[in-house]
């Protein structure tokens, strides 16, 4: 116990002690101001690209969330068989019209044999475009459709637009998760 008010140690070794525990307390600080500088350093170094990946599951969830209490936009599917998942599949391909991979228009809830299904058999991925297309019209109606089909305009997302999209998705999968 220290013998004065004003002192914070009441001997020699007890000053050494505490003195080292200020001393670790400050390198500990240090160290994660450093760490967090370094990673926000390492994130403003990434390339687009990496951001987009990072964009992709968060809008993908934010779709499947959308979309869950409707089936499958191609068969009709409302549970799923053993193995399968919901996707978030797109009207116009991510190969075909990469502009369009973040139109919530163009996407929507698809059972997993119908979205990578479709690729291997021709006859199948027809089917399931068709379906597709015709399921479409009937929830958000021709008008909407058409311009899905004839939207061509490229989007040339910069970081800081896909940075804010993945804000605006996570604050919309929690707004569909308190309603």
């Amino acid at each position: 116990m220290p013998r004065m008010a004003t002192t914070k140690v009441c001997s020699l070794p007890c000053a050494i002690t505490a003195g080292k525990e200020k001393t670790t307390k400050q390198l500990a600080i240090r160290k994660k101001i450093e760490s967090k500088e370094v990673k926000q350093a390492i994130e403003n170094m990434q390339p687009t690209k990496y951001w987009i990946a990072k964009l992709q599951p968060i809008f993908n969830k934010f779709i499947r969330e959308r979309d869950a209490q409707k089936p499958c936009i191609s068969c009709g599917k409302e549970v799923l068989q053993y193995g399968e998942n919901w996707d978030c599949g797109h009207f116009r391909t991510k190969g075909s019209s990469l502009h369009l991979r973040f139109v919530e228009d163009n996407a929507h809830k698809q059972c997993s044999s119908c979205n990578r299904g479709s690729e291997k058999y021709i006859a199948k991925r027809e089917r399931v475009a068709t379906a597709y297309e015709a399921n479409l019209i009937l929830r958000m109606g021709q008008d909407r459709v058409d311009a899905v089909k004839s939207d061509n305009v490229a989007r040339n997302y910069t970081i800081d637009d896909i940075k804010q999209l993945i804000t605006i998705y996570k604050q919309k999968i929690k707004d569909l998760a308190n309603d």
